[in-house]
Formats: C-alpha cells, sequence, structure tokens
C-alpha cells in the first residue's frame, strides 16, 4: 500500500471538520519540520498574563496566564465565575514530542492549516496547526482536537478546543470552546 494514503486521509479529514465549521480551509500535508511548528506555537503563545474572548460570545471573557520552561507551555485560568478548572487548565504542549496533552489525552500533530476566506465564524484570514486524538473504533468514546492559529491581518491568536463523545455509535460535541485573544 502506498504511504501516502494515511497523510491523504488526514489531510482530507482536516478540509471536512474545517468545512463543518464553517471555514473555506486547506489542509497542507505535513511539510513543516519540528523546529518550525514549535517556532509557530511559541509566537502564537506568549508568556505572561492575557485576557481570551470566547469567540462565539464577545460577552464572555477568561483571564488566562501562559507558562513556558522551555520544552512545555502550559495554561492557568482565571475565572471567577465558574468554581470548575477550565479545561484550558488539562492542557499544556509538548514542544519536544509536538503533541498536545488535552484532557488527560497526548494528541497528535495533523498538519498545517490555511483558512484562505473571510467568509467564516472569525471573518478573518488564518494559518495555524491543529492536533487530534485518535477517533475511538468502538460505539463509545471520545474524541479530542486542538486548534492554534493566528488571524491576519490583526495577529490575534485563536485557540479551539473541541471533545466529541461518541455514544452508540452517535457523534455530538460536549465541548466546544474558541478563544481569541
Amino acid at each position: 500500500m502506498n504511504a501516502i494514503y494515511p497523510s491523504l486521509t488526514k489531510a482530507l479529514l482536516l478540509n471536512a471538520f474545517f468545512l463543518h465549521m464553517g471555514f473555506a480551509a486547506v489542509a497542507q500535508h505535513h511539510t513543516s519540520t519540528n523546529k518550525e511548528i514549535r517556532q509557530d506555537i511559541e509566537t502564537m503563545l506568549p508568556e505572561g498574563e492575557m485576557t481570551a474572548n470566547v469567540a462565539d460570545s464577545t460577552n464572555y471573557t477568561l483571564s488566562l496566564s501562559i507558562a513556558n520552561n522551555g520544552n512545555k507551555i502550559w495554561f492557568y485560568t482565571y475565572d471567577d465565575s465558574s468554581p470548575a478548572p477550565s479545561i484550558l487548565d488539562q492542557t499544556s504542549i509538548d514542544l519536544g514530542k509536538n503533541a498536545v496533552i488535552l484532557d488527560g489525552q497526548e494528541l497528535v500533530y495533523i498538519g498545517k492549516i490555511t483558512v484562505i476566506g473571510k467568509e467564516n465564524s472569525l471573518q478573518s484570514k488564518w494559518k495555524g496547526h491543529c492536533w487530534s486524538s485518535e477517533r475511538p473504533d468502538g460505539n463509545d468514546g471520545k474524541y479530542h482536537q486542538f486548534v492554534l492559529g493566528k488571524l491576519e491581518p490583526s495577529g490575534q491568536t485563536y485557540l479551539h478546543i473541541q471533545i466529541k463523545e461518541i455514544k452508540q455509535g452517535e457523534e455530538k460535541l460536549s465541548l466546544d470552546y474558541p478563544l481569541l485573544f
């Protein structure tokens, strides 16, 4: 079997996902080096405190800090309106492995994303990266996705976490967390 099929399948799934989310996106074959991806991540996630807007509701903001020890990036959130920790508190990026740890699961790098049109929920072109967990084989399980991008021309960072739950073969969205900062 040709080795291009797994990469082609990932690209097609990534395109389908972003079309479903309302983005005209081009998923690109994994040609970036880990060093280039690491530089992109560190540019999009600078250390320090900031306020993020939930991208689907401009009325809600989240105060957060980003920390980086050179090998790992992690998040701290400060949300007085909710006693439960944010999913970001359970998220980190292993820069050496180019993996995202989300809700206790390790997500693998899927590829680079280029959103080519402004006709989407962000009303902006943007470029970024996507990580994903394996889709459960059986009827039950969870499927995690983490997207990190930079909007053009504003330079804002777009961070989107999605967790989909599959029960008895039916897929439903259990968490949709788009942030802009």
